[in-house]
C-alpha cells in the first residue's frame, strides 16, 4: 500500500509527536499550509516540500529521468 504525499507528511509528523502548529513553526509555514498539505488539498511547491522535510529531519532528494528510453527528447537533440 502506498501513502499519498499528505499521508506521509502526517505519518512522519505524528511519529515525532509534533502538532501541526509545531511543524509549521519549524518549517516557517502556517498551520493552515501544513493542514492543506496533509489533506492533499494543495499542490506543494518543491521549496515548500523541502522545508517540511527538513523540519521533520529529512533531506528531500528529487530525481528526474527517462522511463523506458535512453533517447533524449526531440527538443534536446535539436539544441545540440
Amino acid at each position: 500500500m502506498y501513502l499519498s504525499l499528505g499521508e506521509m507528511i502526517r505519518t512522519l509528523r505524528l511519529r515525532q509527536g509534533l502538532s501541526q502548529a509545531e511543524l509549521a513553526r519549524r518549517a516557517t509555514l502556517s498551520r493552515n499550509e501544513i493542514s492543506l498539505s496533509e489533506r492533499d488539498a494543495t499542490h506543494l511547491e518543491l521549496r515548500t516540500l523541502q522545508r517540511i522535510a527538513e523540519a521533520l529531519g529529512y533531506r528531500l532528494v528529487v530525481s528526474f529521468g527517462l522511463v523506458g528510453s535512453e533517447q533524449p527528447a526531440a527538443e534536446e537533440t535539436q539544441d545540440a
